[in-house]
Order: structure tokens, then C-alpha cells, then sequence
């Protein structure tokens, strides 16, 4: 005999979405459903079954096939991607306004208040790395007007802006930190562990007999490189963590409208 005690047990928005979410993981894992395509109209009516305006639906829909158009990022398998951390920011968000719009204010701004210089531009998509010359190293070193230019301490810049239904943009930001991470990690673990070696080769030779001079070298490399490690590790994690909020705070601006042009700014 069923117990339908519970079935009648009103569910809020959230759990709403985790019970579909959760029942979609359930049927797709047990092969009990077809891994076909479903048109729009499909998605539009399955939508309405389960209480949720068409018009949200086709944004969400835009969104997501938005997303498909942002390039992948790049692989990161590699040995400091394990001990210091990724390689990559990424940040997105919808925002109002036509995609070309958007994306001639972000140009702008790129090049004008966050001392960019653009590699190549297609339409929807650009390429920005740090200026050069000493005008751009002097303004980035005198964090001019206030900026503190996070965004130029990074490899490289990638923008895609995508147009969405009904005048809005999809926006997407990947910030390359490789450079930092080898700066900040590799050079700590480096540096650290050149002088942890050269400490105990200095202490060794002064105590011990010539074949442990060596072993004790290596040690006092391991032990230095072991310090290096934590303090780039951190160093890094820090900045990242920086960079990821210049990113986010300039799709903030995006988002409220404030990002019209960079007044007072200069080359």
C-alpha cells in the first residue's frame, strides 16, 4: 500500500528546481530517457508544464546557447596548476543593452582606463594584452585617477560579448594568469629553494665531509622549495582573488549602467 501523506506538501521555487534537477540526474543516469535533441517549442511547453513564464524561458535559452560561443578555456593539467592553482578568471553576466553597444563601451573603456592594448577584435570577440612603453608602465605604477589596473597585471585579456533577445548582452571576461602564477609561484619555489640550498651547502661544508655535502644540499633545496611553495601559493591565491574582483566589479558597472565612457582618463 502507498503512503500519499506526503504528496500533497506544498514546495517553494528552490526546492521546486533541485526536485526537477535531481529527477532529471535520476532518468538520464538509468538511460530511461532518449538523449536526443528537443526543440524550443519542446523546451518552451515543458516549461509551462512546470509553471514558468515562456519569456524567462527564452532568455534562459539565449543564455545558454550564448555561452556555447564563448571559446573554451585552454588546457591547465599541468604541475603548478596542482600546486599553486588555475590559470584562468572567467566572469559573466547578462547585462542590458544591445551586444554591439556593449561591447564599443568595453573597448573603450579597455583601452582608455584600464591600460589595454588590443592584439585582434572580431565581431563579438577581442584580444587585449598589457600596454607597453613607458608612459602605460608609468601610469600603471602611479595607479592613475584611482585605478589600480588589475586587469593589465594579467597575460592576457579575452572579452565576448553576445547578443541576447529583448536588448540584452551576454558578457563574458577570461583573464590569462599564467604569468602570474610563474611570477608568484614558480618564482618562489625557485627562489626559495636556490637559497635554502645555498644555506646548508654554506653550513655543511664547514661541519660535515664532502660526500654529505651534498646530500645536505639537497635537503636544504627540498626544505627551501617546500617554504617557496606556501608563500607563492598564497601570493598567487591573493591575486587571483583580485583580479577576479576587477573583473566582476566591472561587469557590476556594466550591469548598473555606470560604465559610460572613462571620464578624466587619459592614454
Amino acid at each position: 500500500m502507498t503512503d500519499d501523506r506526503g504528496s500533497s506538501l506544498p514546495l517553494s521555487r528552490g526546492e521546486l528546481d533541485r526536485v526537477i534537477r535531481r529527477a532529471t540526474e535520476l532518468q538520464f543516469r538509468e538511460g530511461a530517457v532518449d538523449e536526443g535533441e528537443l526543440s524550443e517549442a519542446e523546451v518552451l511547453r515543458i516549461g509551462r508544464e512546470v509553471g514558468l513564464d515562456s519569456d524567462y524561458v527564452r532568455r534562459a535559452l539565449g543564455e545558454v546557447r550564448a555561452e556555447a560561443m564563448v571559446p573554451a578555456l585552454a588546457p591547465d593539467s599541468g604541475v603548478l596548476r596542482r600546486l599553486i592553482g588555475p590559470a584562468h578568471v572567467r566572469a559573466d553576466r547578462v547585462v542590458p543593452g544591445e551586444a554591439r553597444e556593449t561591447e564599443e563601451r568595453l573597448v573603450h573603456w579597455f583601452s582608455e582606463a584600464e591600460s589595454l592594448h588590443l592584439v585582434r577584435r572580431r565581431a563579438g570577440f577581442s584580444l587585449w594584452e598589457p600596454a607597453e612603453g613607458f608612459v602605460a608602465q608609468l601610469q600603471r605604477g602611479l595607479k592613475w585617477h584611482g585605478q589600480r589596473y588589475e586587469l593589465a597585471q594579467a597575460r592576457q585579456v579575452e572579452l565576448s560579448v553576445q547578443d541576447l533577445e529583448d536588448g540584452f548582452s551576454f558578457v563574458t571576461l577570461t583573464v590569462d594568469l599564467r604569468n602570474l602564477r610563474m611570477e608568484l609561484g614558480g618564482g618562489h619555489i625557485a627562489g626559495f629553494g636556490f637559497l635554502g640550498g645555498g644555506l646548508a651547502l654554506a653550513v655543511s661544508a664547514a661541519v660535515l665531509a664532502p660526500p654529505a655535502i651534498v646530500g645536505a644540499g639537497a635537503i636544504g633545496i627540498a626544505t627551501g622549495a617546500l617554504g617557496g611553495l606556501g608563500l607563492g601559493r598564497s601570493s598567487f591565491r591573493g591575486k587571483e582573488e583580485r583580479i577576479r574582483l576587477a573583473a566582476e566589479g566591472l561587469l557590476d558597472r556594466l550591469e548598473r549602467g555606470e560604465l559610460k565612457g572613462p571620464p578624466g582618463a587619459r592614454r
